[in-house]
């Protein structure tokens, strides 16, 4: 079975060289997110905001397997990657796969479901950060069928830790690619122009070895720095957490060949979990403060409470339409009285409804090859709309006023935050 791909795009239209590849490969998910396209530059004097209006989407479970305690492995592509993005992948990821924010995807276990693969969904782990030199998928645009082998081969020549398998057998590793801006990716259409991330499995047919995901860089000069994040939001790795968090929700709930947890109307735009909650519109937020951390998350898909959620209800602060805003390191507030989280990591200032200011740092995105599933095409905000298919929107935000439910924070302070994350501080976590 051809694996299905889901992709974050890039705000405004659909990518049509991507949807066009997606009809065109049978058995595939063909659900996409708009890319976010708005004028202007992004305004760190605006007000974003958290709004999921009434979501009527909804996943099942398709017999497929889940990953059931993630490996994250995060892989430099070249050591052009950027610095800032270099010192914050490992310590973001780490703090994102050992947090409540792992617990809300427990519900996404299938041991409980008929006919279900056994698995049952846990915390998880990092390993430390590899540098690879490419040795068959080279030059400055990348095809997503080389992507797969070129793990393979860096794995076969043990520059890659070499991935692992649960206890019935389904492969816990999830490579998150980060690329440097030289380097696209091509996979129906060009990254940061068709789409923000995506994650897949290697290899495309039968059973996986291993899940990977695909993450451009998000930097100043990218079409991702403007798409990708809602126009408050700004810094390469505060644009970069809504991809991250989202293919890695994607990846741990529906990773390999054979359908896991998806919307079974393939038709419809919004068909993992993260897509459902994937922000649209340059003042729409789709991230938060992950509950006991300082790191910032985008808002995935809960079945069972049927909303967007950061973590369980009792724990996440937000319910339903949460604290949002980030960037570089930006202090955002939470509906119900959470502390506001700020990527770039530092403490924010900033009022927010519910009261509260926090810091934090981290963001990612991932990147896949031989087959994949939900592309991240980027959001801005958040927006129960976004997501189409398998394709998350990227919107694009500066350090500005970023609000939940009306509640907003200084767009100068967060202007401040940035420039801190920039410089590595508390890049591990944001809140």
């Amino acid at each position: 079975m051809i694996a299905r791909r889901t992709t974050r795009l890039l705000p405004g239209t659909l990518g049509l060289c991507t949807l066009f590849a997606a009809l065109a490969m049978p058995g595939e998910a063909s659900a996409f997110t708009r890319i976010r396209t708005y004028s202007g530059e992004r305004n760190p004097m605006a007000t974003c905001s958290v709004n999921y209006g009434t979501i009527t989407d909804t996943v099942a479970y398709q017999s497929g397997p889940v990953i059931s305690n993630v490996q994250a492995v995060p892989v430099f592509w070249t050591s052009g990657v950027d610095a800032s993005v270099q010192a914050f992948a490992e310590g973001y990821l780490g703090a994102l796969v050992n947090s409540d924010y792992m617990d809300l995807l427990a519900q996404y276990s299938t041991a409980p479901q008929s006919g279900g693969t056994g698995q049952t969904i846990g915390r998880g782990t990092v390993l430390p950060a590899v540098t690879i030199t490419p040795t068959t998928a080279t030059g400055t645009t990348v095809q997503d069928s080389a992507i797969g082998p070129e793990l393979q081969a860096q794995i076969t020549a043990q520059h890659l830790p070499a991935p692992t398998n649960d206890a019935q057998g389904y492969p816990n590793t999830l490579y998150v690619l980060f690329f440097p801006q030289s380097i696209l990716v091509n996979y129906g259409g060009l990254s940061c122009q068709g789409f923000c991330g995506y994650h897949g499995a290697y290899p495309a047919n039968g059973n996986a070895t291993f899940a990977y995901a695909v993450i451009p860089d998000m930097g100043t000069g990218s079409g991702c720095a403007t798409g990708c994040s809602d126009q408050c939001t700004t810094g390469d790795t505060a644009v970069m957490v809504g991809t991250i968090s989202h293919e890695l929700a994607e990846a741990v709930s529906d990773p390999a060949n054979t359908p896991g947890w998806v919307n079974p109307n393939q038709s419809s735009q919004n068909s993992e979990i993260g897509d459902i909650c994937t922000g649209n519109g340059k003042t729409q937020t789709d991230t938060g403060p992950v509950p006991g951390t300082s790191i910032l998350a985008q808002y995935e898909w809960s079945q069972r409470d049927k909303q967007c959620l950061l973590a369980n209800p009792g724990v996440d602060a937000g319910s339903g339409s949460s604290s949002g805003g980030s960037s570089g390191g930006s202090s955002g507030s939470s509906s119900g009285s959470s502390s506001g989280g700020s990527s770039g990591g530092s403490s924010g200032s900033g009022s927010s409804s519910g009261g509260s200011s926090g810091s934090g740092s981290g963001s990612s995105s991932g990147s896949s090859s031989g087959g994949a599933h939900g592309v991240d095409g980027g959001s801005s905000g958040g927006s129960s709309d976004a997501g189409s298919g398998n394709f998350d929107t990227p919107a694009s935000s500066t350090g500005c006023g970023c609000s939940e439910a009306g509640q907003t924070t200084s767009g100068a302070a967060m202007a401040g935050l940035a420039l801190l994350g920039v410089l590595g501080v508390a890049r591990r976590r944001r809140r």
